[in-house]
C-alpha cells in the first residue's frame, strides 16, 4: 500500500509538472509573439510618420527649387508628395486607430498639412504669375517657415511617442524572454526530478520520462523561433559570457551560425570597434554581466562580421536574471543603423552645398548692393544739378515775373514748381533706399519711446496743419539702429496724417507688447510687436503684397503727395534689423502696421 502510495504521488507529481510546463510555454510564447506583434506595430507607425515628414520635406524641396528656376521638372518632388500625402495620412491615422493620444493629433496634423500645402500653392501661383521676386518676398515673410517648423515639431512629437511606446515594449518583451527563461529552466529542472524519481520507483515510468523531455525541447524550440522573429539581432550568453543562442538577424549581421557560435566568447562572435579611432570597443555585454545594469552601446560603434564587413550598429545589453535576482546571463540587442547613417550623410552633404549657394548668393547681394549705392549716389548728383536751376529760376521766374502771369502761364509755372519739389523728394528717398540696403550702423541699446518722440517732433508741422493727434504707449529698449528706426516711425506716422478721412481730423496710435518666436537661425526670441494704427482712408488687402514694394502707391497721385518709396525704405530697414513688417486694413476703417523686431541680437559692424 506504501509503494503504491508513493507511486501515485509521484505519477501526480510529474503529470502536474508537465500540465504545468505546457501551461507556461503557453503563456511565454504567446505572450513574447504579443510582444514581437507590437514592436513591429510600433516600427510600422513610426515609419508611416517618417514617411509624412519625407514627402513634406520633398514637396518643400521641389517648390523651392521651382522658384529658384521656374523650371516644372522641379514641381515633380511637390506633386508626387502632393498625390501620395492624403493616402499616408490615412494610413498612418489606421495604423495608430488603437492609441487616443496620438489619434487626438490627427486632427492638427491634417490642418498643419493643409496649411502648409496651401501656402505652397499660394507661393507656386505667385512664382508663375508674378515672377521669382515676388515669390521670393512671400518666402522672405517666414510665414512658410514657420509653418512647416509647426508641422515638424508635431511629427516629431508623434515620433517620440511611438519611440516611447517602442522601449516599453521592447521592455515588456526582454521581461518576457527572462521570465520564459526562468520559468523553462526551473519547469525543466523540477521535471527531471520528478521524471528521475519516478524511474527509480519504477521502469514502466521511462516512457512518461521521455514524453516529458520532448516537451522541453518544444518549449526551447518555440523559443527560438520567437527570437528569430524579432527584427533587430539578439544573442544571448551564460553568466560567464559564452554565447547561447543567436537569432537569424544576429547570424546575418555577424556571420556566425548559431551552431559555430555557441559556447564562443562573446567578444570573439560579436566583434565591435570606434567607428574613427578603430579602437576595440568594451562589449556592453560584459559590463552588463558584470555590474547588473542596462548598457547602451557606444557611440560610433562598428561591428565587424566573420567576413570582415562592417556596419554602424546601435542599442544595448542588459542582464538576464533568476526570479530572487542572480544573474544567469545576459542579452544583447542590436540593430544595423547603415541606412540611417547614409541618410544622415546625405543631409548633411545637402545642408554644406546650400550654405556654400548662400554664401554665394550674399556676396552677389554685397556686390548688386555697392552697385545700388554708387548708382545712386552719381544718379543723384547728375540728377540734383539741374534740379536745382530748375528750382532756382523757376522762383526767380515766379518773384519777378508771376504777378504779370494770367490764366494757364501761372498754372504752368506752380506745374514746374511743384514738379521740381516732387523730382527732389523722389531723389532723397533713393537716396535712402540705396544707403538702407548697402549700410548700417552698429546696433547699440535704444530707446524706442525716445525714437518715436523725436519722430513726431520732426511732422510737427504736419500734425498741426490737419488738426491731428498722435499717441504713444510705452515702448521697450531694443538692439536697433537708432536713426533707422527714426525714419520707420516718422515714415508710418506720415502715412497715417497723410491719409486721413476727409470728415475728421487724423488719429495715429502707437502701442507694443512683447511676444517670443522663432527667429532666423530656427531659436527662440523674444521680440517686441510695436501696432502703429491710424483712423484714415484704408485699403483693400488684396493690395497687401503691394504697398511695401518700391514706387508703389494705392492712392491718386494727385490727392496724395508721396513718392511711393517710404514704406518699402519701412520694410529694408525692418528686415535688417531681423524682423518683419505688415499690415492689416479695411476701406474706410482706417490701417493698423505691425512691426516685429528682435529685442536683442548681434550687433553689425
Amino acid at each position: 500500500m506504501k509503494r503504491n502510495f508513493w507511486l501515485i504521488v509521484a505519477a501526480v507529481t510529474a503529470v502536474a509538472l508537465l500540465l504545468l510546463n505546457v501551461f507556461l510555454t503557453f503563456q511565454n510564447t504567446r505572450q513574447l509573439n504579443e510582444d514581437a506583434r507590437w514592436v513591429a506595430h510600433t516600427h510600422k507607425v513610426i515609419s508611416e510618420l517618417e514617411g509624412l515628414r519625407s514627402l513634406t520635406a520633398d514637396a518643400e524641396t521641389g517648390v523651392r527649387g521651382f522658384i529658384i528656376t521656374g523650371e516644372n521638372r522641379y514641381l515633380e518632388p511637390y506633386d508626387d508628395a502632393t498625390n501620395a500625402i492624403k493616402g499616408k495620412v490615412d494610413e498612418a491615422e489606421i495604423a495608430m486607430a488603437d492609441d487616443p493620444i496620438q489619434r487626438a493629433r490627427f486632427p492638427r496634423l491634417r490642418e498643419h498639412i493643409e496649411k502648409r500645402w496651401r501656402t505652397l500653392g499660394e507661393v507656386l501661383t505667385t512664382r508663375k504669375n508674378s515672377g521669382f521676386d515676388a515669390a521670393r518676398q512671400e518666402v522672405l515673410t517666414d510665414r512658410g517657415r514657420m509653418e512647416m517648423d509647426a508641422l515638424r515639431l508635431l511629427v516629431g512629437e508623434m515620433i517620440r511617442h511611438e519611440e516611447d511606446l517602442l522601449v516599453q515594449r521592447a521592455a515588456s518583451s526582454e521581461r518576457t524572454y527572462r521570465a520564459a527563461l526562468l520559468t523553462g529552466m526551473l519547469s525543466g529542472l523540477l521535471a527531471l526530478i520528478a521524471i528521475l524519481a519516478r524511474f527509480l520507483l519504477v521502469n514502466r515510468h521511462m516512457k512518461a520520462s521521455k514524453n516529458a523531455a520532448a516537451v522541453i525541447a518544444e518549449q526551447a524550440e518555440r523559443l527560438r523561433t520567437t527570437l528569430a522573429s524579432i527584427g533587430d539581432g539578439v544573442i544571448t550568453t551564460d553568466k560567464d559570457g559564452l554565447t547561447t543562442n543567436l537569432n537569424s538577424v544576429a547570424e546575418s549581421l555577424t556571420g556566425w551560425k548559431n551552431e559555430d557560435a555557441v559556447g564562443q566568447k562573446l567578444d570573439k562572435v560579436f566583434h565591435t570597434v570606434n567607428e574613427k579611432t578603430r579602437d576595440p570597443l568594451t562589449n556592453p555585454a560584459m559590463r552588463a554581466l558584470r555590474e547588473g545594469v542596462i548598457v547602451g552601446l557606444a557611440n560610433h560603434t562598428v561591428l565587424i562580421s566573420k567576413d570582415g564587413t562592417e556596419r554602424p550598429i546601435d542599442d544595448s545589453a542588459a542582464p538576464i536574471r533568476r526570479k530572487e535576482g542572480e544573474i544567469v546571463g545576459c542579452v544583447l540587442v542590436f540593430r544595423d543603423v547603415s541606412e540611417r547613417r547614409l541618410q544622415s550623410d546625405a543631409l548633411e552633404d545637402r545642408v554644406r552645398i546650400r550654405t556654400a549657394e548662400l554664401a554665394a548668393a550674399n556676396e552677389d547681394l554685397q556686390r548688386s548692393n555697392f552697385e545700388l549705392e554708387q548708382f545712386a549716389s552719381v544718379a543723384s548728383h547728375d540728377l540734383q544739378e539741374p534740379l536745382r536751376k530748375i528750382q532756382a529760376f523757376g522762383d526767380r521766374l515766379n518773384s519777378k515775373f508771376g504777378d504779370q502771369l494770367t490764366g494757364q502761364g501761372t498754372e504752368y509755372l506752380e506745374r514746374i514748381l511743384a514738379s521740381a519739389d516732387r523730382m527732389r523728394r523722389l531723389i532723397d528717398d533713393l537716396l535712402s533706399f540705396s544707403r538702407v540696403t548697402t549700410k548700417a550702423q552698429p546696433y547699440v541699446l535704444t530707446d524706442l519711446a525716445l525714437v518715436v518722440q523725436e519722430a513726431i517732433s520732426d511732422l510737427e508741422g504736419r500734425i498741426e496743419q490737419t488738426g491731428g493727434r498722435v499717441e504713444a504707449d510705452h515702448l521697450p529698449t531694443i538692439d536697433a539702429d537708432p536713426s533707422q528706426m527714426r525714419q520707420v516711425f516718422q515714415n508710418l506716422v506720415a502715412n497715417g496724417l497723410k491719409f486721413h478721412r476727409p470728415d475728421e481730423p487724423p488719429v495715429v496710435k502707437i502701442r507694443s507688447r512683447m511676444t517670443s518666436g522663432l527667429g532666423a537661425d530656427g531659436q527662440e526670441v523674444e521680440f517686441c510687436e510695436i501696432i502703429v494704427e491710424d483712423n484714415g482712408i484704408g485699403f483693400e488687402e488684396t493690395y497687401l503684397d503691394r504697398i511695401f514694394e518700391l514706387f508703389q502707391r494705392l492712392h491718386g497721385r494727385d490727392e496724395y503727395e508721396g513718392t511711393g518709396m517710404g514704406l518699402a525704405i519701412c520694410r529694408k530697414i525692418v528686415e535688417r534689423h531681423g524682423g518683419a513688417i505688415t499690415a492689416k486694413s479695411k476701406p474706410g476703417e482706417g490701417s493698423a502696421f505691425i512691426v516685429m523686431l528682435p529685442v536683442r541680437q548681434i550687433t553689425e559692424g
